[in-house]
């Protein structure tokens, strides 16, 4: 079965989700949208990546604003493609 592209709105509902629960703004949440379009190919990926930035704030519990690092998501992207070389 064919799945639709991810759209954009589903992407920064989730990031707007984890600043609601935190109570935080994400300074760059434009960025962190467009770095998890080019590496999410479904919804369900979408949602792996929004819990793993979950974790990182839950860990970090960082004051408003916060600005999450390229970094943190190349780690993010590397544990999750590990994840999937393991399950296939």
């Amino acid at each position: 079965m064919v799945q639709p592209p991810v759209e954009e709105g589903v992407v920064k509902a989730q990031l707007q989700i984890l600043e609601s629960v935190y109570g935080i703004q994400i300074l760059n949440i434009n960025e962190v949208a467009s770095w998890i379009l080019t590496e999410a190919h479904t919804d369900h990926e979408v949602f792996g990546f929004t819990a793993a930035l979950n974790t990182w704030l839950a860990l970090e519990n960082p004051s408003s604003p916060v600005r999450i690092p390229i970094e943190v998501f190349r780690k993010i992207v590397t544990m999750i493609q590990k994840k999937e070389e393991f399950l296939h």
